[in-house]
């Protein structure tokens, strides 16, 4: 009993026949292809500049604390923004509650308009450094702007750490502009909220929470005060505050309240009195963290 016969078309038809369907089906490829390397350039451009130079700092916290952030984001682009945009948990221990729904636009935002939208997260169990990574994003999916970063410290709550020192602040970043730590945006101050703990809150904006953390450890003084000296001399050389002359290097605003502890005053230091101050700033730390 024979099988089925089967038809095979010549070369010929079949050469044929690629020429009869491939002008249909090239401009469905050539749209696939254009979407597909713009979300491709959209998500290394976000990876590039999503490093969070002016990452979002929350300051210490205890454990298991509720936090807010709000994020303002301003169109710059040609195309309006759909509703149902959304503000997505990358990754980080600083994490939404599981089932949370994710902040989303409730209209399009279109060009050069301004969307503010929060990201609720909170703190892990275990002290210690904590970060989470951010991104805006249409509701396909699509990155509108770069990854946003926050980060934090959990300490342990204790005798010696009031409730001023872990009150959670509730920042807010402008994305479309990522910028420095010290100025990522305007946060919510404690209403009673001391020199000292303004002070606290500027040495740990400075150096990270990282070093906060691990200055109070034992040890942990040797460990970090050669990063901070490295962290200072690097933003005074980026702004021009070292003095070659007389190896001076010059205070501005930032720096003299920074030192002012120890230095009241004083307009300069010798670039070899650096890690001597150093020293002293971090004493006067633990011991109004009290940890000394």
């Amino acid at each position: 009993m024979e099988g089925p016969s089967k038809t095979l078309l010549e070369p010929a038809g079949l050469d044929a026949l690629c020429e009869a369907l491939l002008p249909r089906l090239l401009p469905a490829l050539h749209a696939m292809v254009e979407q597909a390397t713009a979300r491709a350039l959209q998500s290394i451009q976000s990876m590039n500049s999503g490093s969070a130079p002016g990452a979002t700092l929350l300051g210490t916290m205890p454990p298991g604390r509720a936090v807010t952030v709000d994020w303002t984001f301003t169109n710059t682009g040609q195309e309006v923004w759909p509703a149902g945009s959304r503000l997505r948990h990358l990754g980080g221990s600083l994490a939404p509650q599981p089932g949370e729904p994710p902040a989303r636009s409730q209209a399009g935002t279109p060009s050069g308009s301004r969307l503010t939208l929060q990201a609720a997260m909170t703190s892990p169990s275990e002290p210690g450094p904590c970060e989470a990574q951010w991104q805006l994003e249409s509701a396909d999916g699509m990155p509108l702007c770069p990854v946003m970063l926050v980060r934090g410290a959990v300490v342990a709550v204790t005798a010696a750490t009031s409730a001023a020192q872990v009150a959670a602040l509730r920042p807010t970043a402008d994305a479309a502009s990522l910028r420095q730590p010290a100025a990522a945006g305007e946060q919510s101050q404690p209403t009673a909220q001391s020199a000292a703990d303004r002070w606290l809150q500027l040495f740990e904006t400075t150096f990270g929470n990282e070093v906060a953390v691990l200055a109070q450890r034992p040890g942990g003084r040797e460990q970090v005060s050669g990063r901070m000296v490295n962290q200072v001399w690097e933003y005074t050389r980026q702004r021009g505050l070292l003095r070659p002359q007389d190896n001076a290097v010059i205070f501005d605003a930032m720096l003299m309240q920074l030192f002012s502890p120890v230095l009241q005053g004083a307009s300069s230091c010798s670039s070899s009195d650096l890690l001597p101050l150093i020293h002293k700033i971090m004493g006067r730390y633990l011991e109004w963290r009290g940890s000394a």
